[in-house]
């Protein structure tokens, strides 16, 4: 138990530290939150226009719709907000940045990933409450559920970015390539994805594991399913654990040729 509070008291000052350090500027912080929240309104707004002369895609509604936009504002704007550094993982990789995590009694990855808050990722978590509660028709009764399946795409949006990023280890010059690589993820994922068919979704279920946080959701709040809650809460799992693996398989590379020698 006193290795669990020690852990929970290091990650609990990495938080009140990476918020302190971004919101110093008040009015640019609230002016990024604001900005994404409407970003996240308009783009709400296209769709709104398609369900209004079509009624629905496939059987899914336009509250569905809201609900599967508020699920992936929500995971990824938690993930981001707190593990901005995500983003960089490559480019630390590759200028030799990463030298200065090495050494430390704890593991390297998580100072990484809370080095840099992504203060816009805070318009897309206040966003999905807009999303559930006014546009997808869900009460209070609902939010345990739905704040639970966004925690486990959260999940996964960290698992894929972390994954991607850690390519740098193994490929040199790659992190326009990681980039772009989760760009295309997070586009599959904010498709509605129930017009795929059978062969597409083998793929969004397995090495593009989009339909855990676009499709899977969805269906749980129009069906309840206690396999389909599983099948989300152990994709995060997994993926979670993979990404972590792959780090610290290229950060066993990168140690035994680090900037110094490269």
């Amino acid at each position: 138990m006193s290795k669990l509070y020690d852990k929970l008291r290091y990650v609990f000052a990495l938080t009140r530290m990476l918020i302190a350090d971004s919101s110093h500027n008040r009015a640019a912080f609230w002016m990024f939150i604001v900005m994404m929240f409407a970003n996240n309104i308009v783009y709400f707004t296209m769709w709104a226009i398609y369900f209004y002369n079509f009624s629905s895609l496939n059987g899914w509604t336009l509250a569905d719709f809201a609900t599967m936009q508020g699920v992936l504002c929500f995971g990824f704007g938690i993930t981001f907000f707190l593990f901005g550094g995500s983003w960089n993982i490559a480019r630390m990789v590759v200028s030799g940045e990463m030298d200065s995590y090495l050494g430390r009694p704890r593991s390297p990855l998580l100072p990484v990933l809370m080095r840099e808050c992504r203060v816009a990722a805070g318009g897309d978590v206040a966003s999905a409450f807009v999303l559930w509660m006014a546009l997808g028709k869900h009460g209070f009764s609902d939010l345990p559920l739905l704040l639970l399946i966004s925690l486990g795409a959260a999940a996964i949006f960290l698992a894929v970015m972390i994954a991607v990023q850690s390519l740098a280890f193994w490929i040199t010059g790659i992190s326009t390539a990681a980039d772009n690589l989760f760009e295309v993820f997070l586009t599959l994922s904010l498709y509605p994805q129930n017009v795929y068919g059978s062969a597409v979704r083998v793929l969004l279920f397995t090495a593009i594991p989009a339909a855990y946080i676009g499709f899977l959701p969805v269906e749980i709040m129009r069906h309840f399913s206690w396999p389909m809650l599983g099948a989300i809460m152990g994709a995060a799992v997994f993926y979670l654990c993979l990404a972590v693996f792959i780090f610290n398989r290229g950060l066993r590379s990168y140690t035994s040729g680090n900037a110094m020698q490269r």
